[in-house]
């Protein structure tokens, strides 16, 4: 298991999301192939920060999942 820090951004001139909706968000667009375990999310003036469990056989393969689920989540959160 790898835990990997990531940040999520907001679109400028809207509210952050609340920690809790991006936590079900995450888990929403996380596929088996990721490897999420467990997320924790905290909130933050530009979006959040979150720590990402992954399953993963290497650090760059978590790297890779975590990249890949921001990206599905800032998406997710964008279309809200």
């Amino acid at each position: 298991m790898h835990l990997v820090t990531v940040t999520l951004r907001h679109e400028a001139g809207e509210p952050p999301a609340e920690a809790g909706r991006i936590a079900a968000v995450l888990r929403a667009v996380a596929r088996p192939e990721h490897g999420l375990e467990h997320a924790y999310v905290q909130p933050a003036a530009f979006g959040a920060v979150a720590v990402l469990f992954l399953v993963a056989p290497t650090l760059d393969a978590a790297q890779r999942s975590a990249a890949e689920l921001v990206d599905l989540v800032e998406d997710a959160l964008r279309e809200r």
